[in-house]
């Protein structure tokens, strides 16, 4: 079986802060948090995880969700 990412809030949060200890801004720090919660929402709720070529299959959906590049 395919080994994928599996995506938690923690994930989320520990990936900014450590954009944020890069010396990101705050608004780009935000920016991220927002785009990746999108994609969080809208990956499957039994699995949560990320594999190759998931965010291909779900670009429709995560595009109705109002994200943007």
């Amino acid at each position: 079986m395919e080994e994928g990412l599996h995506i938690t809030p923690e994930l989320i949060e520990n990936y900014l802060q450590a954009r944020r200890s890069d010396g990101l801004a705050e608004e780009t720090i935000q920016t991220y948090r927002e785009k990746l919660y999108k994609v969080y929402d809208v990956l499957p709720d039994d699995s949560k995880t990320i594999y190759r070529g998931t965010i291909k299959s779900l670009a429709g959906t995560i595009r109705e969700s109002g994200f943007s590049t």
